[in-house]
Order: C-alpha cells, then sequence, then structure tokens
C-alpha cells in the first residue's frame, strides 16, 4: 500500500468497492440523493488533506492493520484489533440490533442524534449530512399544487409508543376518503396492505408477501407512484406532510429539510422537542392540532402572505447559526477532529 497504514481507515457500510464516496451511490428505494452524496465525498477530501485515508472495509486484507475501523451498524463485524467507530444513523426502533445501552461496550466512540445518549466523551452528537441549499427552480405560490407525501409504506417489527408509521397511513387514507384531490402520495409499496407489528404481525406480512393482499387490498387512490428525485416533486407542492419513522429526542432526518430546500413548507411530525432545533415559524407542527380536519382547515387559510412569511423564516433559519450542527460542514468536522485526535494528529 502507498499510503502510512498509521493513517488508514477500514469503513464497513452496505456498497462494495469505493461507491460510499461516489456520487452515484444508491440510497433507499434504489434512487440516487439529490445532493450528489457529498458528506461523504467531501469527508474523504478532508481526511485526505490531514494524511488520513479512508476505505472500504474490502480493500483491506486481513494482515492489515488500519488505526480505525467504522461500522453503519452492529450488523457488521469486528475485522480489525483497532479503535472503533459506530455512526448509527438508525435507533434501536428501527433495527433492534442498534441498542445503545448494549453497544457501548463494544466501541471507543459512537456517533449518533439521540440526545439521551449523548455526553460528548463517548457518545457524540452526530446528524446525518444535509445539503441545505435552496434549489433556484422552484415555482410560485399559485402555481404549486396542495399537498404531497414521500414516504415509503413500511411500518416497525415490533410495537412501540415511538412509532410514527401508523400516522402516515392514516393521513393518507383521509385525504383519500375527505379531500381526494388535495393529497398526492409517492413511495414504496402502497399497492400492498401496510405491515403489522409484533408475531402475528409477522405472520400476516409473510402471507401477503405472495401476493394474497390482491384478494381485499385495493391502494389510496391519490397514491402517483415511485419516485426518482425528492426534488423534482416537492418543487410542485405548497405543503409537505413530512413524518418521521419513530419518535426520539434530537432525531431529526432529511425528509424535512428536503422539503425546505424547494421552499415547500414541512408539516413535521417528529421528536417533541423539535422547537430546540428548529423555528416553529418556518414549519407547521403536527402536533398543534387535535386533529386533521383541523389541520387540513388551517392549510387551506394560508394565502401567499402566510406562505411567504414561512418561506422568509426558512431562508432566515438556513442562514442562521442553529442550522450549522445539520449542515455537511459540522459532519465533516465533528469526524475528521475526534479522528485527529484518537490519531494523535495535531
Amino acid at each position: 500500500m502507498d499510503q502510512d497504514l498509521n493513517r488508514l481507515i477500514s469503513i464497513q457500510s452496505d456498497t462494495n468497492s469505493d461507491e460510499l464516496f461516489t456520487k452515484n451511490r444508491k440510497w433507499i428505494s434504489n434512487f440516487f440523493k439529490d445532493d450528489g452524496n457529498l458528506g461523504f465525498i467531501n469527508l474523504r477530501k478532508k481526511l485526505a488533506e490531514n494524511n488520513i485515508f479512508i476505505k472500504n472495509h474490502d480493500y483491506f486484507k486481513s494482515q492489515d492493520n488500519p488505526n480505525i475501523e467504522i461500522h453503519f451498524t452492529k450488523t457488521y463485524k469486528r475485522k480489525f484489533n483497532c479503535i472503533q467507530y459506530l455512526l448509527l444513523p438508525e435507533a434501536k426502533e428501527i433495527i433492534k440490533t442498534n441498542d445503545l445501552n448494549k453497544l457501548r461496550i463494544h466501541y471507543d466512540k459512537i456517533f449518533c442524534q439521540y440526545d439521551d445518549y449523548v455526553d460528548n466523551k463517548k457518545i457524540f452528537k452526530l446528524y446525518y449530512p444535509y445539503d441545505l441549499n435552496i434549489s433556484s427552480n422552484t415555482n410560485q405560490f399559485n402555481k404549486r399544487k396542495f399537498a404531497c407525501i414521500i414516504t415509503s409504506n413500511k411500518n416497525l417489527k415490533f410495537n412501540t409508543r415511538n412509532n410514527l408509521y401508523p400516522f402516515r397511513y392514516e393521513l393518507i387514507r383521509w385525504y383519500e376518503k375527505n379531500r381526494e384531490n388535495k393529497l398526492e402520495c409517492f413511495g414504496m409499496d402502497w399497492n400492498m396492505p401496510m405491515r403489522k407489528t409484533g408475531y402475528f404481525g409477522r405472520v400476516f406480512n409473510f402471507i401477503n408477501k405472495y401476493g394474497f393482499y390482491n384478494l381485499y387490498y385495493k391502494a389510496p387512490k391519490n397514491y402517483m407512484g415511485i419516485v426518482n428525485s425528492k426534488k423534482e416533486i416537492l418543487s410542485n407542492f405548497k405543503f409537505a406532510f413530512c413524518f418521521e419513522n419513530c419518535s426520539i429526542d434530537g432525531y431529526l432526518s432529511d425528509i424535512i429539510f428536503d422539503s425546505m430546500n424547494t421552499l415547500t413548507v414541512p408539516i413535521y411530525l417528529g421528536p417533541k422537542n423539535t422547537s430546540e432545533y428548529l423555528p416553529e415559524s418556518c414549519f407547521i407542527n403536527y402536533r398543534n392540532f387535535k386533529n386533521l380536519e383541523e389541520l387540513d382547515k388551517y392549510l387551506d387559510s394560508i394565502d401567499k402572505k402566510k406562505y411567504e412569511e414561512y418561506v422568509h423564516n426558512i431562508f432566515s433559519f438556513y442562514k442562521s447559526s442553529k442550522s450549522e450542527v445539520f449542515k455537511i460542514n459540522s459532519f465533516i468536522n465533528t469526524l475528521v477532529d475526534n479522528i485527529k485526535i484518537d490519531l494523535n494528529i495535531v
């Protein structure tokens, strides 16, 4: 190898070779991220500037000895006897093995979003890299349709009070029944029933896997199919329903920023402490309404002036210091700073 082994990092991901560090990195639903995967591309560049080289784990041979090994989930097996990092984009509610109480003994440092675990000693706050960049190609208020939701028809594998997946299904069916032409639904698997949780749910899901749902299930009338680019869809709507998969303090995903980037006002259902991270002046908090009927009436009341207030507030938030924690540079600097400390690089 042409690099100093003391400054090599092995990273285990769900890709082969170095696809993780290219703009062609594919994500869920087999589509490319609108930001061109800048977070990981620029992370590699920043590390190289410090003479640190990061490669996918299949680059290394068993006799190699990089100084740091990075995992995305506990499902990856330790390959080298070196400093161990864990980047945890999903909580245990989504991936059962991602239990921080158990994982902390296996890793030297863990990077995640979950407020209750962050101690800045072993577990550090880290948001997935979001490109907070407002698209210039956006339609004006009077050219936009009412509302959309871009989401997959999924569910958690086991029951938890934090589960927000059922709210997506409830929303789509409510608009189908009460205001069919006001909401358009995009995403995967809405042509089949929502998955169920628990043991009997797994039996139900197994049966449906073979198409038995065709005997009784009808897809929502407002289901429009799968999308290749969120940006292209979102820019055509005034509002976007942005529901996280579960409610955990501090956990905010790119779902709300995708909406803001196109100046589509987000109707957001996420952690209960969302307002600690995002000013409520730049989004509509789903939790502030008693039911969907009350929320829908509020959306109907929003005129061009009120919509432009939300847009102005989104711009203000993006320019503020409060948004820095979500940006690509924060992701890069947090990791690079910790890596330099652990490699004793001044």
